[in-house]
C-alpha cells in the first residue's frame, strides 16, 4: 500500500502535467488573440489565471483560503516590520519556522514541510517571474505559507516583513542579521554551500540543512535533491552600493510614482525584487529562494 508521501508525490506529478497542459492552452490562446476575437482573449485570460494557482489547488495548499459567503474580513492580519516586534513575537515567529522545518514533507520522505515551499517555487519559477503571474502568485504563495505556519505549527501571529529601505545605507548592518534574529552572513565552510555563499553558522538557523537546488539551463530549470547548508554570502563593493541604491527610500518612491503599470512592473521586478537576493546571495539567489527564509519577509 502506498504511503501518504508516495501518494502526495504522485499527485504532484499529476499537477505538473495539468499545469503544463494549461500553460500550453494559455500560450496557444494568447497567440490566437493576435488576430482573434474578444472571446479568445477571454479564454486566454482565464487559462493563464488558472495556470497561476492550479498547482496549489490540486495539492490542497489553498483549502480554506477563500470567503465564498462574500462577507468582509472581520479580523484582518496586521503585518509588522521586524524591528517593531516585541521579543516574544520575534521568538514565536522563529519557533514557527523551526517547527515547519521539523515537520515531514508532503512529497519527499527525507525533507521537511518547509522544503516543500522551495520545491513549489522552483517548480513554477520560470512561469511566475517576468510575467503577469508575478505579483498574484507570490501573494498567494506567502499567504499559503502563513496559513501553514498557523495550521501545522500553531503559530498565532501574522507574517512579518523586513523594510529594507530602512537599512539601505548599509544592508549588512540590518537587525535582521542579529544572532537572535536570522543569523549573520555565512561564515562557515563553502564546500557544501550554494549560490556563491557560505554556510550560516550562527543564530537560530545555524547549520540548517536545505534539500532542493535549482540550476538554470537557458529556458529551463533543473530541480535536484541536493542536501546542503543554509547559505549566504553578502555582496561587497562596488556592487553592494548599487544594490543598496535600488532599495533606498527614493528608489521605492520612484517605483510607486510610475504612472503606467507596465513601467511600475518593470521597475519593481528588475530593480527592487532582484536587489535583495543579489545582495544576500547563497540560497536566496537561486530559484529555490524560499530556502533562504528571506523570501517570506
Amino acid at each position: 500500500m502506498a504511503t501518504e508521501v508516495e501518494k502526495n508525490s504522485e499527485r504532484l506529478e499529476e499537477a505538473k502535467k495539468k499545469v503544463a497542459i494549461l500553460q500550453f492552452i494559455a500560450v496557444e490562446n494568447f497567440l490566437l488573440t493576435r488576430i482573434g476575437s474578444p472571446l479568445q482573449l477571454l479564454v486566454a485570460f482565464f487559462a493563464a489565471c488558472t495556470t497561476i494557482s492550479v498547482a496549489f489547488l490540486l495539492l490542497d495548499f489553498s483549502q480554506g483560503h477563500w470567503r465564498p459567503d462574500g462577507h468582509d474580513c472581520s479580523d484582518p492580519s496586521t503585518r509588522k516590520e521586524w524591528r517593531y516586534l516585541g521579543a516574544s513575537e520575534k521568538h514565536a515567529y522563529i519557533d514557527a519556522i523551526q517547527c515547519l522545518s521539523r515537520r515531514p514533507s508532503l512529497f519527499d520522505g527525507s525533507s521537511s514541510r518547509y522544503d516543500d515551499f522551495a520545491l513549489a517555487h522552483v517548480s513554477e519559477g520560470l512561469h511566475i517571474h517576468y510575467a503577469a503571474a508575478f505579483l498574484p502568485w507570490h501573494r498567494h504563495f506567502i499567504d499559503t505559507f502563513e496559513r501553514t505556519l498557523k495550521k501545522d505549527c500553531q503559530y498565532n501571529g501574522s507574517l512579518i516583513y523586513w523594510d529594507w529601505s530602512l537599512d539601505a545605507e548599509d544592508l549588512t548592518q540590518s537587525p535582521m542579521w542579529d544572532v537572535a534574529a536570522f543569523g549573520s552572513e555565512g561564515l562557515g565552510a563553502s564546500e557544501e554551500a550554494v549560490g556563491n555563499g557560505r554556510c550560516v553558522i550562527d543564530g537560530p538557523f545555524a547549520n540548517s540543512t536545505r534539500y532542493w537546488q535549482a540550476t538554470l539551463h537557458g529556458g529551463s530549470v533543473d530541480i535536484s535533491r541536493n542536501p546542503h547548508c543554509l547559505s549566504r554570502g553578502f555582496e561587497t563593493r562596488p556592487k553592494k552600493e548599487e544594490l543598496q541604491e535600488r532599495v533606498s527610500p527614493a528608489a521605492v518612491e520612484s517605483i510607486l510614482g510610475q504612472q503606467a503599470y507596465a513601467d511600475f512592473f518593470e521597475e519593481l521586478e528588475n530593480h527592487v525584487h532582484n536587489a535583495i537576493p543579489q545582495f544576500i546571495k547563497g540560497d536566496f539567489l537561486l530559484q529555490t529562494a524560499p530556502n533562504g527564509i528571506g523570501l517570506f519577509i
